[in-house]
């Protein structure tokens, strides 16, 4: 898989993944569900392979989610949040 984000140090490494790759978007693309992160601690705790990364970007919340058309996927979106967010059902229809 291929990222397209701003250049940065950080996007620069996460730039190109895996699948199996121990971070949100790659376990959204392997569950074929969304990831939801409530909280800055929750991210590290989860994901400790992004910690520096993620650290870096004053990010307090993550919600990582699969591309799907039928069986197939074809990506994923990243959306961060600045503040923590518990998403809510609403949040996820869509």
């Amino acid at each position: 898989f291929r990222s397209s984000v701003r250049p940065s140090a950080a996007s620069r490494r996460w730039a190109e993944f895996g699948a199996d790759d121990p971070f949100a978007l790659a376990e959204a693309i392997r569950a074929r569900e969304p990831v939801l992160v409530r909280s800055a601690a929750e991210m590290v705790s989860r994901f400790p392979a992004t910690a520096d990364d993620w650290a870096a970007t004053g990010n307090r919340s993550y919600a990582a989610l699969p591309l799907l058309a039928g069986d197939r996927v074809l990506g994923a979106v990243g959306l961060a949040f600045r503040e923590e967010h518990a998403f809510a059902e609403e949040d996820l229809a869509y």
